[in-house]
């Protein structure tokens, strides 16, 4: 069973350098007007951000969700998300040459 978040809180705390609760509370306020989420998913990704080892209070649904937060926040799609079909895909392999000659070419008799 995971520890009780208001642990997570201090040891956030703790990692922000010891701040207050109301510099916390400020804090994960900004982050839920950026991408909307709850208090306590806000603290883990705070937490994740400032290296505290969140998978020690955090259930495994509460670590999924806290993950896909953070790469949202980073601006990739989430770990196991499909691809989205406007993203370009790669159809070709770049050139390659040496000394001079296009080793991608076909050489023709």
């Amino acid at each position: 069973m995971a520890r009780p978040k208001q642990t997570l809180r201090e040891a956030v705390r703790e990692a922000l350098g010891g701040v207050s609760r109301q510099a916390l509370d400020q804090r994960v306020d900004r982050l839920k007007r950026s991408l909307p989420m709850s208090d306590d998913d806000a603290v883990g990704v705070i937490g994740h951000q400032n290296r505290v080892d969140i998978a020690r209070w955090l259930e495994p649904d509460e670590l999924g969700r806290v993950a896909t937060y953070v790469s949202q926040l980073a601006g990739s799609p989430a770990v196991g998300s499909p691809r989205s079909s406007s993203q370009p895909h790669a159809t070709s392999s770049p050139a390659i040459e040496i000394a001079g000659y296009d080793v991608g070419k076909e050489v023709v008799p």
